[in-house]
């Protein structure tokens, strides 16, 4: 399982409140409670984070019925977007501080939009689950599914702290996003490598991709953190070229 906590996200924002008013800090912006916001954004990444995991994990035990019921569950981060969505528009055209409130805005929409990406990379991974096994197999644990594990803990870690830095403003989390990517990319190099030459058409491959763009994803709320907190499109991902990559 991912370590992904309400705690991760929330770092205590839920609570603080602005002591002129006593309302949250995005209510002040945007009119909108904290808790409404920052709760529905933590409910939202703690179900992508639940459907990748479940996904990858049943992908690792070759469980399709387990797959099937990832697949089931799409529609739920739909809602999500759609919630958080009618949150943030709520009050868009009121209160004061407008071009503040459109970044904020304007960079929740982003976030929500990358998190359901997350939850279609999951799907896809459930189905190549059901496509591959008819039924319920044996775990290998070989070298392939011990770096994909890996790489699905990194990619969990990756998510809570992204958020975690969406909610509080906070650029060095945002950055510390960004290098957590790196050991995602060498994870999927290493298997690209073991994997890539023999059989090209190996699921654990295409698992592998997936995950390494969950990381992606989870880099770009990186990048749109540090748009809110700065005002600046700063470009976090770096490239790799199919190379392992140096510390």
């Amino acid at each position: 399982m991912l370590v992904f906590t309400r705690a991760d996200y929330t770092g205590g924002v839920v609570k603080r409140r602005n002591q002129s008013n006593g309302k949250g800090v995005l209510a002040v912006v945007t009119g909108i409670q904290d808790d409404d916001i920052v709760n529905a954004l933590v409910r939202m990444a703690h179900r992508a984070s639940h459907q990748l995991t479940a996904a990858t994990s049943a992908f690792l035990r070759q469980d399709p019925a387990a797959a099937r019921l990832v697949i089931s569950m799409d529609g739920q981060l739909n809602d999500d977007e759609l919630r958080i969505d009618q949150l943030a528009l709520r009050d868009a055209v009121t209160g004061t501080g407008y071009e503040q409130r459109w970044q904020d805005i304007a960079t929740l929409l982003k976030v929500t939009d990358e998190l359901e990406r997350v939850g279609d990379y999951a799907v896809a991974i459930a189905v190549i689950t059901t496509t591959n096994f008819a039924h319920r197999g044996h775990p290998t644990n070989n070298q392939a599914d011990v770096w994909l594990t890996a790489m699905l803990n990194q990619v969990g870690k990756m998510l809570g702290m992204a958020v975690h830095a969406y909610a509080r403003r906070d650029a060095g989390v945002a950055q510390e996003v960004a290098l957590s990517d790196r050991e995602v990319d060498r994870l999927y190099v290493r298997i690209r490598a073991l994997l890539g030459p023999i059989t090209p058409g190996e699921p654990a491959l295409a698992v592998a991709r997936l995950l390494s763009q969950s990381g992606d994803r989870s880099v770009n709320i990186a990048e749109w953190v540090v748009y809110r907190a700065t005002g600046t499109l700063v470009a976090l991902h770096h490239e790799h070229n199919g190379q392992l990559l140096d510390e």
